[in-house]
């Protein structure tokens, strides 16, 4: 501040304003998490790409690393992380070596899930879009296995206007939060964005984790949180809303 008392008085609380806004928004930027590689996934006989698959239907991923990934190279076995509408856990699934999988969608009709990859060292492989799951039309009585559950964690979970449900929505720029209350720390909140890389704040604290909704008007995003001794919560799709502010957007963040 030395510096600073040498400046006009009127030039000194400029650049104090500057300098208290940089850290607002360093407090509240997020960068999301540089790709090691890139997946999608094949539904058969499907010319058009639509998010939509029957119940049980077997659909394939497959994933390499491209030119376009910067992301620390990927070390195999890799892993599904799948959010689902219906449940409160998100859904691990171990994809094997690679580079592809074959995998029957367990849901039930008018559920919406989203999956996201990642490497055996948590490198990204992005999120994909939301699907949506409609009846078989071949069978009255599909059958196909759940992937096992985690342990669930017991989060309390809040949105502006009260408690967060399953499909909240809340504004651009405003701020939700989510406090552990079972579990180990650290703790790892992940937000997955449709058709994004995922980001992740970590907390050593069982103290709430906050984050200010840096998503534009119109994004869907999953949220789960997880614990070091392996218990997992999950939220969404919950969806944002256009009442908000645009303050909190910095440029390389989500």
């Amino acid at each position: 501040m030395r510096c600073l008392a040498m400046l006009p008085i009127h030039l000194s609380l400029t650049v104090v304003v500057l300098l208290q806004s940089l850290e607002r928004a360093a407090a509240t930027s997020v960068p999301y998490l540089n790709p090691g590689f890139e997946f999608s996934y094949i539904i058969p006989n499907q010319t058009v790409p639509l998010p939509v698959t029957s119940q049980c239907e077997r659909i394939y991923l497959s994933w390499s690393r491209t030119n376009n990934e910067t992301g620390p190279a990927p070390v195999a076995p890799y892993f599904m992380q799948v959010y689902s509408s219906t449940s409160s856990v998100p859904y691990v699934i171990g994809a094997g070596f690679g580079p592809s999988k074959a995998w029957d969608v367990p849901f039930s009709p008018n559920t919406q899930f989203q999956i996201c990859m990642f490497d055996s060292n948590g490198a990204s492989g992005g999120c994909q879009t939301t699907y949506s799951v409609v009846p078989d039309a071949n069978s009255t009585s599909p059958s196909c296995q759940m992937p096992p559950a985690p342990a669930a964690l017991s989060v309390s979970a809040t949105v502006p206007n009260g408690a967060m449900f399953q499909n909240s929505q809340i504004n651009q720029c405003e701020t939700l939060s989510v406090t552990p209350q079972s579990g180990s720390p650290p703790y790892t909140l992940t937000v997955a964005p449709v058709a994004h890389p995922p980001f992740n704040i970590t907390s050593k604290t069982m103290d709430t984790i906050s984050w200010q909704v840096a998503l534009p008007v119109g994004f869907k995003f999953f949220l789960s949180l997880s614990s070091a001794d392996g218990q997992m919560w999950a939220n969404g799709p919950m969806s944002v809303g256009g009442l908000g502010g645009n303050d909190c957007f910095a440029p390389g963040t989500m």
